[in-house]
C-alpha cells in the first residue's frame, strides 16, 4: 500500500510537473514546428518553380537556329562600369552605367577605349541609351525618368516621364524601341510617346526578362537577363528566330560574381560588327555575328532564366 501510495503520489508529482510548463514555451514549439513545415513546403516548391523554368528555358531554345560570334578584337573595360547600356553613333561608343547610388554616361573611344568624357547622375540607376538626330536619350530603372542630352558634347537639355521601369532602349528608324524586363516591347517617338507595343515570343511562349536591346536591318538583338545568350528577334512581329551563344566571352572575363551579368550591345555600322560587354567586366568585346538563317540548330536545352538583382 506503501509503494502504490508512492507512485501514486510520484504520478501527482510528475502531472504537476508537466502543467508547470509556462504556456508560452508550449505555443512557441508549435509554432516552431509551423514554421519548419511551411518552410519545407516553401523549399519544395521553389526546387519544383525551378525545375519548371529550366524546363521552359530549355523548351524556348530547343530547334532555335544558333550562331557563335567572332571575336574581332577585345579591349580593356572599367570593371567598376556597371553597363546597363551601349550605343555607337559617329565613330564613338557611349555607355550608360548604373547602380542605385550613382550612375555615370560615358563617352568612349573604340579604337583604345579610353573614357573621353564621363558624367555623373547622383542617386538614380541609369539604364539603356539611344539616339534620335542629334538628341540621345537615356533612360532609368524605377524613377520613370529620360534625361534628353544633345550630341556630341552631351549637355542635357531636358527630360521626359514615362509609366513603368525602363531596361534596355536602342534606335530605330526615325523612333526608339524600349523594355521594361518583361516580354513587352514599346516603340516611342522623338516625345518618347508609346506608338507600338508587341510581346516578344519564341515557340509561342513569352520570352521574359529581356533587358539591353539594338536594332540593325529590322531585327532587334537583345540581352536576356541572367544569360549569356543574345536573342534575334523580328521586329514588326516579335517572333524570336534565332540566338547568338556568347558563353565563350563570358567564359573570357570569368570568374565573375553573380549579378556581373552579360548586357550592353552596340552596333558599329562602320564594319558591321558588335560590341558587347557585361556588368562590371573587365573587357569590352568587338564581334562579328553571323547570319543566323544559315547556321545549324540547337537541339539541347541550355539553362533557365534567372531572376536577378539589377
Amino acid at each position: 500500500m506503501r509503494l502504490e501510495a508512492r507512485h501514486s503520489r510520484a504520478g501527482i508529482t510528475a502531472t504537476h510537473h508537466m502543467k508547470s510548463v509556462p504556456i508560452h514555451y508550449t505555443l512557441y514549439r508549435r509554432a516552431e514546428t509551423a514554421c519548419v513545415s511551411t518552410l519545407g513546403k516553401m523549399l519544395r516548391l521553389l526546387k519544383m518553380k525551378e525545375a519548371v523554368q529550366s524546363a521552359i528555358g530549355g523548351f524556348i531554345r530547343l530547334g532555335m537556329p544558333r550562331v557563335y560570334p567572332e571575336i574581332i578584337r577585345i579591349l580593356p573595360h572599367d570593371q567598376q562600369a556597371r553597363t546597363q547600356g551601349l550605343m555607337y553613333r559617329d565613330g564613338l561608343l557611349y555607355e550608360s552605367a548604373g547602380s542605385t547610388k550613382s550612375s555615370t554616361l560615358r563617352c568612349i573611344d573604340p579604337s583604345d577605349a579610353s573614357i573621353q568624357k564621363s558624367i555623373t547622375i547622383d542617386g538614380d540607376h541609369a539604364e539603356g541609351i539611344a539616339t534620335i538626330g542629334n538628341r540621345l536619350f537615356q533612360i532609368f530603372w524605377r524613377s520613370g525618368i529620360a534625361r534628353i542630352y544633345q550630341l556630341p558634347d552631351l549637355v542635357q537639355i531636358g527630360e521626359v516621364h514615362y509609366e513603368g521601369q525602363g531596361w534596355g532602349l536602342a534606335s530605330c528608324p526615325n523612333s526608339m524601341v524600349m523594355s521594361n524586363g518583361t516580354s513587352r516591347l514599346r516603340f516611342r517617338d522623338v516625345a518618347f510617346r508609346v506608338t507600338k507595343e508587341m510581346r516578344v515570343r519564341s515557340r509561342g511562349i513569352p520570352l521574359r526578362l529581356i533587358n539591353d536591346l539594338e536594332f540593325v536591318n529590322g531585327m532587334i538583338y537583345a540581352n536576356l537577363l541572367g544569360s549569356t545568350d543574345l536573342w534575334v528577334i523580328e521586329a514588326d512581329s516579335g517572333k524570336a528566330t534565332g540566338i547568338v551563344d556568347c558563353s565563350a566571352l563570358a567564359k573570357q572575363v570569368a570568374p565573375l560574381a553573380k549579378d556581373s551579368v552579360f548586357n550592353g550591345i552596340a552596333y558599329n555600322s562602320d564594319h558591321d560588327t558588335f560590341f558587347v560587354t557585361g556588368k562590371n567586366w573587365k573587357y569590352l568585346f568587338e564581334i562579328r555575328i553571323p547570319d543566323v538563317a544559315v547556321v545549324r540548330t540547337c537541339s539541347g536545352a541550355a539553362g533557365s532564366q534567372l531572376e536577378s538583382t539589377r
